[in-house]
């Protein structure tokens, strides 16, 4: 059998067995329900917290809001959530939520009633929830629409919350992205409640292009219209084309325009190089052959597609030893920061922008370029974790005690990205080595 044909046998087959394997019942439903009423229809979803979204609290100021795999494994990313806020200093002002999306099995095996909603592999790019002749729904409902009513409520019950973290990890990754650019619900937070928001991607498949090129095969930063046969690839959810319901009803040049606004963080495993549950149809392999180079080739796609500017508010970063595994992600040094210690961005009717807050820092290096070393200029204080990244966001260096001297002689020619912890927030600044 030639190359070729075994190839096409492969796409195939993953085709049938890829979402089989995803969608094998979970163990664990939550052992709590989200309650939605849209045409004045009870429906709900469970979900797992260590608050309930019914309850008013005056002590929480921040939400996290972590959304499971395929597996729908969400007892799993909410424990894993719950260690990593352990290991953070917010841990009584922070509370956790892990919605859950079942599909039919789950229906099935846990004997659900009719009001829990059900949907395919769809409910990471928005899609409506189903119906079939065994589970009758009489209402079909994005899960967007639900993320975006279990955030209302958030904002609602507890009146001192002041940031929302949305997250998730492999296909929750996927949904982060997506959801990220698509909902309004950001400038809702910051108009009615003054609540600011962020969304972390972790580790996911593949991702929405907001444009119709491509990487050129053999790179992660060129990028041109690619002659394939496969035709779908620019179609939602890899693209902004044939948009379903939710983002239909807000185009896709609403979507582009409000995507570079978001505060979007990307963390990718240094070692999610493998295969297992990544998909493979077409749209998805014209993004790259494995997790980490699609997200190396995505972050470049959106300053491709944006220029440089999308850098005051998009981040990327590589975790060093950490595979498809959403307990390194969650627990390591630059996913704690944002997740925990760092404010967003401020909205733009009222807190301070990332614009303001970058011209009133007292914080600079220099020179730049550099060759050698790199100073630190600041006249409050010095951060006390500096991080470096190379142009593939690969961190190459950390320091972690106060300095005002950082050596790059072990660092190759080219540009770099350092991030710190200064006034609250995480920043970054550009350098070049020479």
């Amino acid at each position: 059998m030639n190359k070729l044909a075994h190839s096409k046998i492969w796409s195939i087959l993953m085709f049938f067995i890829f979402p089989f394997f995803a969608s094998a019942q979970v163990e664990n439903v939550g052992d709590k329900r989200l309650t939605l009423y849209p045409n004045q229809v009870e429906v709900k979803i469970p979900y797992y917290g260590t608050h309930s979204l019914e309850e008013e609290r005056m002590d929480i100021a921040r939400a996290i809001i972590v959304v499971h795999g395929s597996t729908r494994n969400a007892n799993s990313l909410f424990r894993n959530m719950r260690t990593a806020l352990f290991l953070s200093d917010n841990k009584d002002s922070t509370l956790i939520i892990a919605p859950q999306f079942l599909v039919e099995e789950d229906i099935a095996t846990h004997t659900l009633d009719a009001t829990h909603l059900y949907w395919s592999g769809g409910w990471r790019s928005g899609d409506n929830s189903r119906t079939g002749s065994s589970f009758p729904r009489s209402l079909l409902v994005s899960s967007f629409t639900v993320l975006d009513t279990l955030i209302a409520k958030l904002a609602s019950n507890y009146p001192n919350l002041r940031n929302i973290v949305f997250t998730g990890h492999s296909a929750g990754g996927q949904l982060t992205n997506r959801y990220a650019a698509s909902t309004d619900i950001v400038e809702k937070l910051c108009e009615q409640y003054q609540i600011k928001t962020k969304f972390i991607v972790n580790n996911p498949s593949s991702y929405a292009y907001m444009d119709d090129k491509r990487r050129v095969v053999g790179t992660t930063d060129r990028f041109i219209r690619p002659a394939t046969s496969c035709e779908e690839y620019n179609n939602w959810k890899f693209g902004l084309n044939n948009l379903h319901r939710y983002q239909a009803e807000k185009g896709a040049a609403y979507m582009r325009s409000i995507f570079k606004e978001r505060e979007v963080v990307y963390l990718i495993g240094e070692e999610d190089t493998g295969t297992n549950l990544l998909d493979a149809s077409c749209p998805a392999r014209l993004q790259g052959t494995n997790r980490l180079q699609r997200a190396i080739t995505y972050f470049n796609h959106l300053q491709d597609t944006y220029g440089e500017s999308i850098l005051e508010k998009h981040q990327f970063a590589i975790v060093p030893e950490a595979g498809h595994n959403s307990f390194d992600m969650f627990t390591s040094d630059i996913a704690q920061v944002h997740l925990f210690e760092n404010e967003p961005i401020g909205c733009k009717n009222g807190t301070t922008s990332i614009e303001e807050a970058t011209s009133h820092s007292t914080f600079s290096i220099y020179p730049n370029p550099a060759t050698d070393y790199l100073y630190i200029s600041a006249n409050d204080h010095y951060p006390e974790v500096i991080y470096i990244y190379d142009a593939t966001g690969k961190m190459v260096k950390q320091v972690k005690s106060n300095t005002s001297k950082i050596s790059l002689v072990n660092l190759n020619a080219g540009f770099y990205f350092m991030a710190y912890v200064h006034e609250g927030r995480v920043r970054s600044q550009r350098f070049m080595k020479q």
